[in-house]
């Protein structure tokens, strides 16, 4: 008896398999708020490790999409300018005002040590 299934089939390109073990480790370590940025880390990951990643970052992100374990990019939350990634609030690092403060601070010690 033959039964017959409604399964769309998803052949993986040779390399697949190890751009999607990249892939995994690039979102375990980072959050992204769109698919161009993850691409592109994803891309410059593999150039570091000497991978062949041309035609295959596309069929990793959708082979590990439809894992649906993780998400691959956070839900911009509506107001506020937080990003959200499985129902937590993601704040950022540091505020601008923090960030400028840094950035004076540094600028001093650099123009000092000259």
């Amino acid at each position: 008896m033959n039964t017959k299934t409604n399964h769309q089939h998803f052949s993986l390109q040779p390399g697949t398999k190890l751009v999607v073990r990249v892939l995994q480790d690039v979102v375990r370590t980072q959050t992204f708020t769109d698919y161009a940025d993850l691409a592109e880390t994803l891309k410059c990951r593999c150039a570091r490790l000497k991978i062949p990643y041309q035609w295959l970052v596309h069929d990793a992100i959708t082979q590990l999409e439809r894992g649906g374990r993780t998400p691959l990019i956070a839900r911009r939350a509506p107001r506020g300018g937080e990003a959200v990634v499985s129902g937590r609030r993601l704040s950022p690092d540091i505020s601008k005002a923090e960030a400028a403060r840094l950035s004076r601070e540094l600028l001093a010690r650099y123009r000092g040590a000259a």
